[in-house]
């Protein structure tokens, strides 16, 4: 008996210790996810990684945009210095169900501090969805000063007017 336990538990830890990321990913809250994500859109702007954030957005979004690398251009040109705190502001989620499938679909609201200037940063992520897999990544992203936001009369954060891509200016023309 305690032989087979044993044999378990060893086979038990061998699976854990493969796929290590992903069981650790399954016990993630989604805000730590979510967290996760900003992290790595702040990464790519940091380091003017086009590949890298494009690479957070899904098919369906980079098929629907036009002008991906205007929105790119932008955000690298627009943000200045090392982050220094990473506050989320708002969230929230819906799933959708759909024959036994699911689309959980998430918006979520930053404030950025670097040592330069304050942001604001929203996206839309299609966290998982078995529905339509080809949306599944980042939708869309925005991201001001906070200066402009606060001083922008009826700001749309990007939730109420979602755009396939990253915003810049032209957007409100």
């Amino acid at each position: 008996m305690k032989r087979n336990i044993l044999c378990i538990l060893l086979l038990f830890g061998i699976v854990v210790c493969m796929t290590g990321c992903n069981i650790n990913n399954i016990f993630k809250t989604e805000e730590e996810k979510n967290d996760e994500k900003c992290q790595q859109i702040i990464m790519a702007i940091e380091n003017h990684d086009a590949d890298a954030l494009k690479g957070l957005f899904s098919e369906t979004a980079l098929y629907e945009t036009s002008d991906f690398s205007e929105g790119c251009d932008y955000l690298f040109s627009e943000y200045h210095g090392t982050v220094e705190s990473i506050k989320r502001t708002r969230y929230s989620s819906n799933t959708h169900y759909e024959s036994g499938k699911h689309a959980r679909e998430i918006d979520c609201e930053y404030e950025i501090t670097t040592s330069e200037e304050t942001y604001f940063l929203y996206f839309n992520d299609w966290e998982s969805n078995t529905i339509d897999p080809e949306k599944e990544g980042l939708y869309s992203v925005k991201m001001v000063t906070l200066e402009i936001k606060d001083n922008t009369e009826n700001f749309d954060p990007g939730s109420r007017n979602k755009r396939a891509g990253i915003y810049y200016p032209a957007w409100d023309e």
